[in-house]
Parts: structure tokens; sequence; C-alpha cells
């Protein structure tokens, strides 16, 4: 056994370096620098990879330290990859990201993932030389305030860019869009609207997906209304808890395959969920749910060249999109007539789906004609 392990070891030390860097830039940055403890050939190694990936979460205790210890050996010209996991970091460590997303822009990062599990309430700003780096391809930013009011935006080689648990802002959006000219998918995910309305103009017709996952919930009673103009988008998806968001779209003429899977949720469930006081008998919500059932039918009529159309549950007003006070309204008669709803005609759409539950869909080919789906909404309801 001691010989058959020696050989493979041999064999693995006889690769060429250039091949080992790949493999190591592969691995976890943590597993990649244990390497150097196997033996001479291996020891500066790992100081060569093109891939970096820290998670806080592995090694709270001495984080800064390790990070910084890796980085400042780090001889390989061009960075890949860059993920950092900068959850329960300290303050003195959330400012020396700065720095390490610094040290990532002058190694010509391409693609770079910020990450992190808890809110931090105080912003701190992304450097220049970062907001410039022309290298970088995609780039995701979950949970995390970054502050570049005062710093220019160009990221002219950016292709994807994922924002998550972001503050909307008007300002701000047009501002990262104007410095990503070659922007083709964006995602703006768990949302933070405050007070509204807001105007999100897509006039990139480089832009081609746009993708709207969910908003954090906040019972403030300030207006949450969002309007979305894009009219060069072809792939819009719009998912998640939207609960009293007002996502209008104005113009979305050139969309050919929709994803609406979001929910809502009724102003009396958001009370009730906050531990106000609501009294079923008082302040009908029916007018709350006639305002997304009119907005719902506005999305379909929008979709004029769709092709492909997925829709969730709010079509059917089934599961949580009936909040149990408007139910109460219902068995006393007050129905809801869906099949008139549908007084859409979409001259190219192929394929419609709708899905009833997680997992459970149904599909209506082409050939069948559009027009089945009036017949498939008795079966839902």
């Amino acid at each position: 056994m001691t010989g058959v392990g020696e050989t493979l070891e041999d064999r693995i030390s006889s690769l060429p370096d250039e091949l080992l860097i790949k493999i190591l830039s592969c691995s976890a940055t943590k597993d990649a620098y244990t390497t150097c403890i196997l033996s001479k050939r291996w020891l500066y190694l790992w100081t060569s990879i093109r891939n970096f990936s820290f998670a806080n979460t592995n090694y709270r205790e001495n984080f800064t330290s390790f990070v910084n210890y890796i980085l400042s050996r780090s001889v390989s010209p061009k960075i890949q990859k860059f993920e950092l996991d900068y959850s329960y970091c300290d303050v003195e460590s959330r400012w020396q990201i700065t720095e390490w997303l610094n040290f990532a822009a002058t190694r010509k990062v391409e693609h770079l993932l910020l990450w992190s599990t808890d809110l931090i309430t105080s912003p701190f700003p992304l450097p220049q030389s970062f907001c410039e780096c022309s290298s970088l391809i995609t780039l995701a930013i979950v949970v995390g305030r970054f502050n570049f009011d005062d710093t220019v935006i160009a990221w002219k080689s950016l292709k994807s860019l994922k924002l998550g648990n972001f503050i909307i802002d008007d300002y701000k959006i047009a501002k990262i869009l104007s410095g990503c000219p070659a922007l083709e998918d964006m995602e703006l995910h768990d949302l933070v609207v405050l007070n509204g309305p807001h105007r999100l103009e897509f006039m990139s017709s480089k832009l081609k997906t746009l993708k709207l996952n969910g908003q954090w919930l906040i019972n403030d009673g300030s207006l949450r209304c969002v309007e979305i103009f894009s009219p060069y988008i072809q792939h819009l998806e719009i998912s998640g808890g939207l609960y009293d968001l007002k996502c209008i779209l104005v113009d979305v003429s050139a969309v050919v395959t929709a994803k609406l899977t979001f929910n809502i949720m009724c102003i009396k469930d958001i009370n009730y969920d906050y531990g106000l006081h609501v009294d079923p008998e008082e302040d009908s919500c029916s007018g709350y749910h006639q305002f997304f059932r009119s907005l719902a039918h506005c999305y379909l009529l929008m979709f004029h060249n769709v092709k492909e159309l997925t829709i969730g549950t709010w079509f059917t007003e089934l599961e949580d999109t009936h909040c149990h006070f408007e139910l109460s309204d219902l068995v006393k008669g007050d129905d809801i007539d869906l099949q008139n709803w549908i007084l859409f005609g979409f001259p190219n759409l192929k394929n419609v789906k709708i899905i009833n539950f997680p997992g459970e869909r149904q599909n209506l080919d082409d050939d069948k004609g559009f027009r089945e789906i009036v017949s498939v909404l008795p079966l839902l309801q």
C-alpha cells in the first residue's frame, strides 16, 4: 500500500505547474492553501491560484488575518473568480472589504460574488478602482450596503449583474445601468422598496433578461409602487413574494418569454402578521384584491409578442392570493369570474404553463389553441 501511495503522489507531483495550479484553483481556497504542507514541490503552488473563495462562517476568529495572509502572498497577475462571504464580520473587517475589492480589481477579476447572511445597516464605500474594473464579466452583491454615491461606475465588460437585498433607488439604478453598456442580464433579488412610487428604466438595447425576485416585507404604511420601463427586454421573470408591492409594467413590448410566478399578500394579512388588530367585519379588503386582479390582467395584455408564458397561483386566485378575510366574503356570494380576465389574444404564443402548486404544472401546446386555458380554469377553482 505504501508503494501505491508513493506512486500516486509521484504521478501528481510530476504534472506541470500550470496544470496543478488549475486543479488548486478549482478547490476551496483554504484547501488549496493546506497543500503547502505536502512537500517542497507544493510549498508555493497555492500562491498562483486564480480563484479565491472565502467564507467567514468557516473560520470566524481569524477570518480577516487569513484573507490578508492569502492575498498578500498571491502572485497570480489575473483572478478569474473572487467569492467573499463576509457574514458576521466585525466593523473593522467590513471596512477591510474595500481593500480586498481593490485587490481583486488590480488583478483584473472577471467574476465576483459578495455574500452575507446578516443585514448590514451601515453602508461602506466601494473603492473607485473596483467601480472602474473593466475586466468584470459577472457581478453579484447579495445582502450588502454599499455606498457609491461619490464614485463613477464603469463596468464596461459586465454582462451579468445581480443585486440582492438592494434598496430601490431610481438614481442609483440609473447610475449603475449607465456604467454597464454591455449588460445583458440583470436580477434584483429581495428588493427593499421604501416610499414610492419609483420609476426604473432599462433602456439599453443589449439588456435582454430582467428578473425581479421578491421584496422584503415592510409594514410602515408607505406606498410601494415600482414602474418598469424595459422596451428591449426579451425575457422577463417576476417571482417570489411581492406582498403589497405594486409592480407596474409600462413597456415590455419586446418580451418573448414571460414567467410570472410571484405571490401577493392581503394588506389585512400583513397587518395580522405584524400583530396589529384586524377586524374582519370592517374595512373590506376587496378593493385591495381588485387592484391586483386588474394589475394582473394588465400584465397579460402587455405581452403582445410573447411565445412562452408561465403563470403562477395568483392567476387562479388560489392559496395565499386569497386572504382568509376575503374568502369569508366569497362564501357569502362575492364570486370571481376568472374567464372574464382572459380577454387577451397572443398570435405568437406557443406554450403556456400554469403552476398550480410547487412542482405541479399544466401545459398547453400551441396546436390546441390558447382558448383551452378557459376550459382548464374550472379544474383549478
